[in-house]
């Protein structure tokens, strides 16, 4: 095979692929990363190897080549792992590719390459700054912006295809990833092989004419019911043979713009923006269609992991039992990818029960007093009284009881609940069902595939989904057990609330605008540093909510806006200043 064509198959194959046991002992912590100030990484109970799994152990999401990932290059000139704190990713300086915590790594049968996409990690390991020094919490909300990640991903490639000095420098840098350089090649010899018999249009009209010719090749393969998710990658293996390079290059590049453009056509009148995402309803338009979709109005914060295999519901508003049909789900929000006539899917059910078990494993973190200063312990008993007169009627510690309660009595934003209250059809031959009996539907057909797929005995199925898996509408949010509770700023389940401080009063004197994203914390407030000046940064206008005001990552967080709301939860609200003082002194010891 020429070499050419063989750099042609490695894309092709390569775009086919389009949380944890007991330690009693005290591990060694990982090394820290090359950072300029002091660091620390607070122990969750996980040796350095079973960090080393919890950060990268693939779901199934990885539908990204690494060496195309690597090759890529954003319309500024750079990677996309070049900054990963662009997007809300931690470094992760014990990974032997460099990669950054939550971003994991699998080769798929009959593919070449490895893949990469994202696991659990991505969004449950959080890092606060506080006076130089840094403080890593395994199980806390992270910051991680998927949204901004894959539209930096799909305007990459936008970029890539529409002009032909960023297509050239695209298949010379992947080349040399994958070592096709002869020796003292030049760039020009290389292209020379990787073309076709046409060679690249070498002008910008003459590019987008050929790209725009096959975007309308997909869309009419499209109308004809041809190409649905994830469609791209099994069209584009199955035609492999039958294109040239340059034609399978363009073609692989557009796959990835075909799977990934959806997502650039939901709805979102309020950005999700650092460590936020409306899953179940982006979930609608990537399960059920873009016509079954609605608007992505009720984003909600990542949960904290300690604790939650206690729980005997889960999510904000304890709409399901399963854990493995959960975590199944969020893969597929990542990236994983599926058949929806035989349910047949890349979802890896074995490594999903690894992560599983090993964040089960994660313990609440300790207060680290050597950074954030001493705990009263004065004080702290006497938080001890009020938190037992306000707080442990409906945070029940140690227990595995969900207590749910209705909008009405928490008086919350109700978004994140009225919206999974929802109907949906499934198919254009079936009648409107219950959004919750619809997903039951698919989660369950997704399950027993991939069950099957991975050889699964009965006991092995038997162990991994104990219970039988239900689906529901609550309409109510659910209290959890406070533990670590000053880990998981903001608050609330739409994270409208930056402190527990803040908390602690009345709505109408909440923060209505603070920034988000930056990782100063406050250890007298318990929660993210609000001291930036506010002023002019938040309005009424839609524009404002879809596209909020920006420095770099950090986004303004927008109380106004649709599902943003800070109302509800006043409790505590009317005791005295030093009570509250108290009150947070003993949530530092939980």
């Amino acid at each position: 095979m020429p070499r050419s064509a063989h750099i042609a198959r490695s894309l092709a194959a390569a775009l086919a692929t389009a949380l944890l046991a007991g330690c009693p002992q005290s591990p060694p912590p990982p090394p820290p990363p090359p950072s300029h100030q002091p660091w620390i990484h607070i122990d969750s109970g996980l040796s350095p190897s079973e960090l080393a799994i919890l950060y990268h152990e693939p779901e199934g999401s990885e539908f990204l080549p690494l060496a195309v990932l690597s090759a890529l290059h954003t319309p500024e000139g750079q990677t996309l792992l070049s900054s990963p704190q662009s997007y809300g990713l931690l470094e992760d300086p014990a990974d032997p590719d460099h990669l950054p915590v939550g971003m994991s790594k699998h080769r798929f049968p009959g593919v070449i390459s490895d893949s990469v996409g994202f696991n659990c990690a991505a969004c449950h390991v959080n890092e606060f700054h506080y006076q130089g020094t840094s403080v890593r919490v395994d199980g806390a909300p992270g910051l991680f912006n998927l949204n901004a990640f894959y539209a930096g991903l799909f305007h990459s490639i936008l970029n890539t295809l529409m002009k032909p000095e960023e297509l050239e420098g695209f298949l010379i840098r992947f080349a040399d990833q994958q070592g096709h350089r002869e020796p003292g090649e030049s760039d020009a010899h290389l292209l020379r092989r990787f073309y076709d018999e046409e060679g690249l249009p070498q002008d910008d009209a003459g590019l987008q004419a050929y790209v725009q010719a096959q975007t309308e090749h997909y869309a009419e393969i499209e109308q004809q019911g041809g190409l649905q998710l994830p469609a791209p990658a099994t069209l584009l293996l199955k035609s492999a043979d039958d294109v040239d390079t340059f034609k399978e290059t363009v073609a692989f590049l557009e796959g990835h713009l075909t799977y990934l453009s959806p997502l650039t056509k939901l709805n979102s009148p309020t950005a999700a923006g650092p460590g936020r995402l409306d899953a179940f309803n982006g979930a609608r338009a990537l399960l059920f269609g873009l016509k079954q979709a609605i608007p992505l109005s009720a984003p909600v914060s990542y949960p904290f992991l300690w604790g939650f295999s206690e729980q005997s519901w889960l999510h904000y508003d304890g709409n399901t039992n399963s854990v493995m049909q959960r975590n199944m789900g969020q893969a597929m929000g990542l990236g994983a990818t599926y058949d929806p006539q035989k349910g047949s899917s890349t979802l890896l059910p074995k490594e999903i029960d690894t992560l599983d078990k090993l964040a089960a494993q994660v313990k609440a973190p300790r207060w680290p007093e050597d950074v954030f200063g001493k705990i009263d312990p004065a004080r702290s008993e006497a938080g001890r009284q009020v938190f037992q007169e306000n707080c442990a009627e409906c945070h029940v510690p140690g227990s595995g009881k969900t207590m749910l309660y209705s909008l009405d009595v928490i008086g919350t934003d109700p978004n994140r609940a009225t919206t999974f209250d929802s109907k949906v059809q499934p198919d254009p031959s079936s009648p409107e069902v219950p959004y919750s009996q619809a997903l039951a539907s698919v989660l369950a057909k997704l399950e027993d595939k991939a069950f099957e797929d991975a050889g699964l005995s009965p006991e092995e199925r038997q162990a991994m989904e104990p219970a039988s898996p239900v689906w529901r509408t609550t309409n109510k949010y659910a209290a959890r057990p406070l533990n670590s509770i000053w880990a998981t700023a903001p608050y609330l389940h739409n994270g409208s609330v930056p402190t527990l401080w803040d908390l602690l009063q009345p709505a109408g004197q909440r923060p209505t605008c603070f920034q988000v994203g930056q990782r100063d914390y406050d250890p007298d407030t318990l929660g993210y540093s609000t001291s930036a000046d506010s002023a002019g940064k938040c309005s009424s206008e839609q524009k404002a909510c879809e596209t909020p005001p920006s420095e770099g990552f950090v986004q303004w967080f927008n109380v106004q806006c649709t599902g943003n709301s800070n109302a509800g939860h006043e409790y505590g609200t009317h005791l005295p200043e030093e009570q509250k003082r108290q009150l947070l002194e003993y949530l530092k010891t939980l």
